[in-house]
Parts: C-alpha cells; structure tokens; sequence
C-alpha cells in the first residue's frame, strides 16, 4: 500500500499539544504528516520527535499576503502530491479549500471548532464564507453535535458530510 500524504494547515501555530496527539495517532496508519503553516515560522518543538513529518511555513502572517499563500499552497499541494488537506481555524479553511480546488488534490477536509460567534457578532461576510467553505469542502469534522446542528439548521448545510470526532486529550496531564 502507498502511504498516504496528509497536509494539516493552520492559521496559526501548530505546537498545541492537539496537533501532537493528531500526527502522533497518523504515526504507523499508513499517512505521512505534513504540517504548514499560514503565519509561524518556528516547526513545532515535539516534531522533531516524530521523523517522518516535514513543516512548511507560508509566510501569510497579513491577509495582504493570502493571494500568494493560495499559490504557494498550490504549488507545495502538486510538488508533494498530497492526498488530503485539512485545515483549522478561518483563515487556513479559505486558503486551504481555494488551494485544494486549484491543484485538483483528492480531499479537503475543514476543522470547524467555533459555533456561531460570528453570527452573534454581526460579522455577516464571515458567515457567508463559512458556508462557502463547508459546501466546498469534502468532510468538516466538528468537535460537538452542537456544532454539527448549527451547521445543518442555520447555515442550511443539507450534506451529510458533517462529522462530529470529539477533541481528544491525555487524562493523566489533568491531574497536573
């Protein structure tokens, strides 16, 4: 079997431990982790404990610099034939999806983690382009069926490609 190659691109920076425990959980699966990201330029501290995975910084820390980190994104998308986008946070699901299309890659999965925040705060383009990206994408994966509702009855996402996966963590660190 070929490996499959997964890119996981954020907004921001990929050292919280939720990144960790994801590529760690891709480590032996058969998927070679690829992290990127729009606005930090520093690898993650723990990546260098895990040999198969390579970082890639867009230098997109200013919306002004989005347009180039669409073709930058395209660019790394086809060099590394990557199988599988998925993005988290705002930013990286436009970039990320826009990117995808652009390089015919297979899969583009978004990581919705917020509710209706921008709704309740007015922000209605926001909201427009949430729905864009979910209608454009081929799975969201939210952490809450309360997400997954909001999606399907309020922004009137009829797919059934909404899925929930609960955030996992380490008990143990709990009790620190």
């Amino acid at each position: 079997m070929t490996d499959l190659k997964a890119l996981h691109l954020c907004s921001t920076t990929l050292e919280p431990p939720y990144f960790e425990n994801l590529i760690r959980g891709l480590e032996g699966k058969g998927v070679t982790p690829l992290l990127a990201s729009l606005s930090e330029p520093q690898r993650p501290r723990w990546l260098s404990e895990i040999p198969s995975a390579r970082y890639f910084y867009l230098n997109a820390p200013e919306r002004v610099s989005y347009p180039a980190a669409i073709m930058r994104l395209v660019r790394l998308l086809r060099r590394e034939r990557v199988d599988i986008i998925q993005t988290h946070l705002f930013e990286a699901g436009v970039i990320g999806v826009l990117a995808a299309r652009f390089a015919r890659t297979p899969v583009a999965v978004v990581a919705r983690h917020h509710l209706d925040e921008p709704e309740r705060l007015g922000k209605h383009l926001h909201v427009a382009v949430d729905r864009w990206i979910s209608r454009n994408a081929h799975c969201i994966i939210v952490p809450s069926r309360a997400v997954q509702d909001y999606i399907r009855t309020q922004e009137r996402h009829s797919e059934d490609n909404v899925i929930v996966i609960p955030y996992g963590f380490k008990f143990a660190s709990l009790n620190a």
